[in-house]
C-alpha cells in the first residue's frame, strides 16, 4: 500500500506523468512479491508435488501458438520444454500452488514484439481451460489488435472464474473486450492502461464485479459524455449538472484505486467518481478537464488520501472545500491554471496531507505561514508559479519531516537563509530559484552543521552567497549528491577541487554562467561517476586537462563554451566512449579536431566547436561518428579543401560551417545526406553552381549559403515540403528571379536573395508565399513597379526592397499588410521543430516520488537560432533568434518610387522601421504617421516632400530615430519635447524654408506663412533653385571678366581685339549672305 501510494507520488512530480510505473509497481510489489514470499514459504513446509499435465500441456500449446519472428530475444521461453520430465512449476513466468501443485500465477507480459509479426495477434482463450486455480495473469504488451474469445463467444473458461489480478495494460484492445471482462466475478484488480478504449466509462460491463478493488483505465480515449448503466437497472444519464444515485455505481463498492488519467473526461466526471465509497486513490490528471474546480463532490469520499488532478486546465483558484477532504494524504494540482493566492481555509485545514504538489500554475501572493501547521508535510512542490515576497524561515524550521521542497521559477526576494534547514535530518531535494534576481540565499553565514544528506541541491539564479560569491562550504559534507546545480548565479573564484571529492555518486554538475575562473583541475585520484557537466559562460582558461578523458570517462556531456580554453582540443576526449554532446564552441582552441575523438566517441550525437580557431580537415580520414547528427564548426579558420575526407557513414541532421575560408566548388557529395534539415554553409568562398544533387535533401528546413561568390542556376528541388528558410544573398547569382523557389516549397518563412545581381520585375508569384515573414530583396537590379500581390503576405514581418531601381507608386494595399500585429507573433524563427527530450536517470526519490531529472533540449541539442540582416536606425543590424518574433520593419529606400506616400501607411501601428528615404516621393507627410505608435525609425530624407511636418508626430512614444532631411519642407520644426528633444540639426538639414531648433535659423512671421507648392524638373530638381543659382553663377562669371580686363591692359587689348574681328566677321557674313540673295532674286 505504502510502495504504491509513493509511486503515485512520483507521477506529480515528473514533468509528464506516465502511469506505466503505477501498474507494474502494483503488480510486482503489492501482489506478486507478496505471492512469491508467501508461498514459497508454504512450499518449503508443505512439500512440493509438481505441476499438471494438463497444464504443461497446455503452456507448450500457448508457446507453440507464436510465430517465430513475434518474440523478443533469441530464445523464446527457454525453459518450457517438450519433456515430461520437466516440472512447468520450475519454469519462467509460471508460479504454482505449493499444495496443489496447480498453477496459479502466469506472467506472460512483453514476450511479443508488436512491431513484428502480422497485424493482429489473438488470443484462444481455451487455451486456459485446464487452468483451475489461476489467480494472477498478466497478458500486457503482448496483443496488436482485437481479443478473440474461440471457444465459444462469451463463455469464459472455468479456470478464469477464480482469477483475482488481470494485467492486459499495453495492447491494443478495443471496448469488444468489456464482455468478456464482465463474466470473470472474482477479479480485485484489473488493469487495461494504454488500450483504445472509447465512449463513457463500461460501468454497465463491470457492474457484476463487485469485488473489485483496483481498476486502472489510463491512456485510452475514454470521456465524459453521458455516462450510462443499464442491465438490470433503470437507464439512467450522469449529466454535467446532476448525478441521481446510480445502483451500478453502489455494486462496485468495494473499489479502492481509480486511474482515469490520461484520457477525454471533463469535470462532471468528478460529480460521478464521488459515489464509489471506498475509494482512497482518485487520478484524473491528464484529461483536459477546465473551468473552476469544485471539491464539493468528492466530499462524501471520507477514505480519500490519494488526489491528482494535474496537467488539466482548471482556472480560478482552489476552493477552500478542498479543506474538507480531511483525509488527504496526496494531492496533486499541478500543471493547471490555477491563479490568486493560495487558499489558507483550505490547504491549511488538510492537517494529514505528506505531499503537496502545486508548481506550473499561477498562484501569486505570499506562501501562506500557516503551511507550517502541516507537520507531516514530506514534499512541497510550489515551483513555476508566481509567488513573491521572502521565504518563511519559520516555515522551513517548522517542516522538520520535509524529504523534498521544490520553491524554484518564482519571484521570491529578499534574504534567505540556507540553514534554516539544518534540522530537517530527512531532506534528500532542494530546489531554490527566483525569475526576479532579487532572492539572495546565504550558506555561510552564521555558521552551521547539516544534519541531511541530500541527494539533489538546485540553488540557480538566487544571488547564491553574493556578494562574496563562494561555492557553499556545506557541500564538502553531502556524500551522497547525485545532482549539483549552481548555475546562473555569480559565483566567483576557482572551482574548488573538494566539490568533487568524495562524490561517488554524483552524476551532474551544473555551475554554467558564472565568474568562475582559473584552471579546470581535474586530478588522476579522483573516482567520478560524473555523466553531465556544464561550465559554460565562466571565465575559465588555459588548457583543458590533458586527462580529462580518464578522469571523467563516463562523461555522457560536455558543456564547456564561452570561456577562455585555448590549445589543442585534448585527445583523452576519445576515451569517452559515452559522450553523445560536446560542446566547446566560443573558445579560443587552436589545431586540428583530433583524430582520437573522431574514432572513439562512437555515441557522439552533436558535437558544436564553433567559433574557435580550428583549422585542418572539417572530416577526418578515420571516424567511427555513425551516430553523429549535429556538428557546428562555424566560426573557425577551416580553408581551402578542408571539405575533403572521409563523409560516409554519418547521419547528420544538422551542418553547419559556416564563417570559414573554405574555397572551392561545394561537393556534390552533400546531397548524400538525405536526413539533412539544416545546411548552413554561409560566409565562405565558394564558387561555381550550385550542386544539382542538393535538391535530394527533401528534409531540408534551413539553406544557408550566403556571403560566397555563387552563380548559376538554384536547383531547390520541387519537393521540398520542410523547407522554410532559403538564404542566398550576397553572391552573384543573376537573371530573373527563379521560378523554382516557387515550386521549392509554398512554405516559406524568410526568403534571402538581396546583394545579388537579379534583375527584372519582381514576380507576382511571390505573392502565394502566405507563410513568408521575411523578405529581403535589397541591392539587385530589379525594375519596374510593386507588384500589388505583396499585399497578400498577410504575416509579413520584415520587407526590404532597398537599392533596386524599382519605379512607380506604393500600392495603398501596404497598409493591409500587418507589419507584426500582434496576432502573428506566434511564430518562433527557430531552425528546426522541438528537439529531442534526454532524461538523466540520476537520483530516484524513494519515499515520495519515482522519478527522473529531465533536461530538455535546450540543455542538450539547443535549436540554432536564425539571423537576418535588416537596416534599421541608420545601422544594419543582425537580429537573431526569438528577437525576430518582435521585429518589424519596411525598408523601400534608394529606388526611383514617386508619387505622393499614401495616407493609408499610417495604419502600420505595429511597425517598427520605416525606410522611404532616397526616392522622389512628393506631397506632404501626412498627420496619419502619429498612429504609427509603436515606431522607433522613421527616415525619409532626400525626397522631394513638401509643406510642414505634422506637430503630431512629437506623440509618437518610441521614436529613436528620425529624418526629414533634404526635402523642400517648410515652416517650423516640431517642439523639442519627448522624443523630439534626441533630434539634431541632422534631421532637418537640407530643407531651406525650416526654421526653428535645432536649425539655426530663427522663424519670423514670413518664414512661417506657407511656401506656395514648388515646381520641379523631370529628375526632381527644384526649378527655383536651379534657377537663382543659374543667375547668380552668370552674374559672378561677368564681375569676374571685368574685374580681369579692368587689372591687365594687355589682355584688354586682346579682349577687344577679339570683340573688333568678331564684329567684322559678323558684317562680312551678313554682308556676303545678302549679296547672294539678291543676285540670286535678280536671275
Amino acid at each position: 500500500m505504502m510502495a504504491w501510494t509513493w509511486s503515485l507520488s512520483m507521477q506529480a512530480l515528473q514533468f509528464r506523468t506516465s502511469c506505466a510505473y503505477w501498474f507494474s509497481h502494483l503488480f510486482s510489489t503489492s501482489i506478486l512479491t507478496g505471492a512469491k514470499s508467501g508461498l514459497d514459504s508454504l512450499k518449503q513446509l508443505r512439500g512440493y508435488w509438481g505441476c499438471m499435465e494438463e497444464e504443461r500441456m497446455a503452456l507448450l500449446e500457448f508457446k507453440s501458438s507464436f510465430n517465430a519472428t513475434d518474440y523478443i530475444g533469441g530464445a523464446f521461453l527457454p525453459s518450457w520444454v517438450d519433456d515430461k520430465g520437466s516440472d512447468c512449476c520450475t519454469w519462467e513466468r509460471v508460479i504454482c500452488s505449493p499444495t496443489t501443485g496447480r498453477i496459479t500465477q502466469l506472467s506472460l507480459n512483453d514476450v511479443r514484439d508488436n512491431n513484428l509479426g502480422p497485424a493482429a495477434w489473438y488470443l484462444n482463450t481455451t487455451l486456459f481451460l485446464p487452468f483451475e486455480e489461476l489467480l494472477y495473469l498478466d497478458l500486457s504488451g503482448i496483443f496488436n489488435g482485437c481479443f478473440r474469445n474461440e471457444g465459444g463467444r462469451g463463455r469464459v473458461p472455468p479456470g478464469l472464474k477464480k482469477l483475482q489480478v488481470l494485467n492486459l495494460s499495453d495492447n491494443q484492445l478495443n471496448s469488444s473486450i468489456l464482455p468478456f471482462l464482465g463474466a470473470l466475478t472474482s477479479l480485485e484488480t484489473l488493469s487495461l492502461r494504454s488500450n483504445e478504449l472509447e465512449g463513457s466509462l463500461p460501468l454497465r460491463e463491470f457492474s457484476q464485479l463487485r469485488n473489485l478493488k483496483i481498476l486502472d483505465l489510463s491512456q485510452n480515449r475514454l470521456g465524459s459524455g453521458s455516462l450510462t448503466i443499464q442491465g438490470n437497472f433503470t437507464k439512467r444519464t450522469v449529466q454535467y449538472t446532476r448525478l441521481p444515485p446510480i445502483q451500478g455505481v453502489k455494486r462496485l463498492s468495494k473499489l479502492e484505486r481509480l486511474d482515469l488519467s490520461e484520457n477525454h473526461f471533463d469535470k462532471s466526471i468528478l460529480k460521478f467518481v464521488g459515489a464509489f465509497p471506498s475509494l482512497n486513490t482518485l487520478s484524473l490528471g491528464s484529461n483536459g478537464m477546465e473551468g473552476s474546480l469544485s471539491a464539493h463532490a468528492l466530499e462524501a469520499l471520507s477514505k480519500l488520501e490519494i488526489l491528482d488532478l494535474s496537467y488539466n486546465s482548471f482556472t480560478w483558484s482552489i476552493p477552500p472545500s478542498i479543506g474538507n477532504l480531511s483525509s488527504l494524504k496526496h494531492l496533486s494540482l499541478a500543471y493547471n491554471r490555477f491563479n490568486g493566492s493560495l487558499p489558507i481555509q483550505g490547504l491549511c485545514k488538510l492537517k494529514s496531507l505528506q505531499d503537496l504538489v502545486l508548481g506550473g500554475n499561477s498562484f501569486e501572493g505570499v506562501i501562506p505561514s500557516c503551511l507550517s501547521n502541516l507537520t507531516s508535510l514530506r514534499m512541497l512542490d510550489l515551483s513555476e508559479n508566481q509567488l513573491r515576497g521572502s521565504i518563511p524561515s519559520s516555515l522551513i524550521t517548522s517542516l522538520t519531516s520535509l524529504e523534498y521542497i521544490s520553491l524554484e521559477n518564482n519571484n521570491f526576494e529578499g534574504a534567505f537563509w540556507f540553514g534554516s534547514f539544518a534540522n530537517s535530518s530527512r531532506l534528500e531535494v532542494v530546489k531554490l530559484s527566483s525569475g526576479g534576481n532579487k532572492l539572495e540565499v546565504q550558506t555561510e553565514y552564521p555558521s552551521w552543521v547539516p544534519s541531511f544528506q541530500l541527494k539533489v541541491l538546485v540553488l540557480t539564479n538566487c544571488n547564491l552567497n553574493k556578494p562574496a560569491g563562494i561555492i557553499p562550504k556545506f557541500l564538502s559534507l553531502q556524500y551522497d549528491l547525485r545532482e549539483i546545480d549552481l548555475s546562473h548565479n555569480s559565483l566567483r573564484g576557482n572551482l574548488p577541487s573538494w566539490l568533487l571529492h568524495n562524490k561517488t555518486k554524483l552524476e551532474l554538475l551544473n555551475v554554467q554562467n558564472n565568474s568562475l575562473t582559473g584552471h579546470l583541475n581535474l586530478t588522476s585520484r579522483l573516482s567520478l561517476n560524473i555523466s553531465w557537466l556544464f561550465i559554460s559562460e565562466n571565465h575559465f582558461h588555459g588548457q583543458l586537462p590533458a586527462n580529462i578523458g580518464e578522469v571523467l570517462p563516463n562523461l555522457e556531456v560536455l558543456h564547456a563554451s564561452q570561456n577562455n580554453f585555448e590549445g589543442s582540443i585534448p585527445s583523452s576526449i576519445g576515451e569517452m566512449r559515452n559522450l553523445f554532446t560536446l560542446d566547446l564552441s566560443n573558445n579560443n582552441f587552436s589545431g586540428e579536431i583530433p583524430e582520437q575523438l573522431a574514432i572513439g566517441c562512437q555515441s557522439l550525437v552533436s558535437l558544436k566547436l564553433s567559433n574557435n580557431k580550428l583549422q585542418g580537415q572539417i572530416f577526418p580520414k578515420l571516424s567511427n561518428l555513425t551516430r553523429l547528427i549535429e556538428l557546428y564548426l562555424d566560426g573557425n579558420h577551416f580553408s581551402g579543401n578542408a571539405l575533403n575526407g572521409a563523409y560516409e557513414g554519418f547521419l547528420l541532421v544538422r551542418l553547419d560551417i559556416g564563417n570559414n575560408y573554405i574555397s572551392g566548388k561545394i561537393p556534390s557529395w552533400i546531397g548524400n545526406f538525405t536526413g539533412l534539415v539544416t545546411l548552413d554553409m554561409r560566409d565562405n568562398l565558394f564558387e561555381g553552381h550550385i550542386p544539382t544533387e542538393i535538391g535530394n535533401l527533401k528534409e531540408l528546413y534551413l539553406l544557408d549559403l550566403s556571403g560566397n561568390f555563387l552563380s548559376g542556376p538554384i536547383p531547390l528541388s520541387s519537393d521540398s515540403p520542410s523547407l522554410r528558410f532559403i538564404h542566398l544573398g550576397r553572391n552573384g547569382f543573376r537573371g530573373s528571379l527563379p521560378i523554382s523557389l516557387l515550386n521549392s516549397s509554398s512554405s516559406l518563412v524568410t526568403l534571402d536573395i538581396g546583394g545579388n545581381n537579379f534583375s527584372g520585375h519582381i514576380p507576382y508569384w511571390i505573392g502565394e508565399f502566405s507563410e513568408l515573414r521575411i523578405l529581403l530583396f535589397e541591392g539587385n537590379n530589379l525594375q519596374g513597379p510593386i507588384p500589388p500581390q505583396l499585399c497578400q503576405l498577410k504575416k509579413i514581418r520584415i520587407m526590404d526592397l532597398s537599392n533596386n531601381t524599382i519605379s512607380g507608386s506604393i500600392p495603398k494595399c501596404f497598409s493591409d499588410i500587418p507589419f507584426g500585429r500582434s496576432e502573428f507573433r506566434e511564430y518562433m524563427f527557430m531552425e528546426t521543430g522541438a528537439g529531442t527530450r534526454y532524461s538523466l536517470q540520476s537520483y530516484k526519490y524513494q519515499s515520495v516520488v519515482e522519478g527522473n531529472n529531465d533536461y530538455d533540449a535546450d540543455e542538450v541539442f539547443e535549436n540554432k537560432p536564425e539571423k537576418v540582416k535588416f537596416t534599421t536606425k541608420r545601422r544594419s543590424n543582425s537580429y537573431e533568434g526569438s528577437i525576430l518574433d518582435f521585429m518589424s520593419g519596411l525598408d523601400l529606400s534608394s529606388n526611383l518610387l514617386t508619387g505622393e506616400i499614401p495616407p493609408e501607411m499610417g495604419n502600420l501601428n505595429e511597425i517598427l522601421a520605416l525606410n522611404l528615404s532616397h526616392n522622389q516621393f512628393s506631397g506632404s507627410i501626412s498627420k496619419s504617421f502619429s498612429n504609427l505608435t509603436q515606431i522607433e525609425s522613421l527616415d525619409l530624407s532626400h525626397n522631394n516632400l513638401s509643406g510642414q511636418i505634422p506637430l503630431e508626430l512629437t506623440e509618437l512614444p518610441f521614436l529613436a530615430i528620425f529624418s526629414v532631411a533634404y526635402n523642400n519642407l517648410s515652416g517650423k520644426t516640431p517642439d523639442m519635447k519627448a522624443q523630439f528633444a534626441t533630434f539634431d540639426i541632422d534631421s532637418y538639414e537640407g530643407n531651406p524654408f525650416l526654421c526653428g531648433p535645432p536649425l539655426l535659423r530663427n522663424c519670423t512671421t514670413g518664414v512661417e506663412s506657407k511656401v506656395a507648392p514648388a515646381t520641379y524638373l523631370d529628375d526632381g530638381m527644384d526649378l527655383v533653385s536651379f534657377y537663382a543659382s543659374f543667375a547668380v553663377s552668370y552674374v559672378m562669371c561677368l564681375l569676374a571678366l571685368a574685374f580681369i580686363l579692368y587689372i591687365n591692359s594687355y589682355w584688354r587689348r586682346i579682349w577687344f581685339g577679339l570683340i573688333e574681328a568678331g564684329i567684322y566677321s559678323c558684317y562680312d557674313f551678313v554682308f556676303t549672305t545678302v549679296h547672294k540673295f539678291s543676285s540670286h532674286r535678280r536671275t
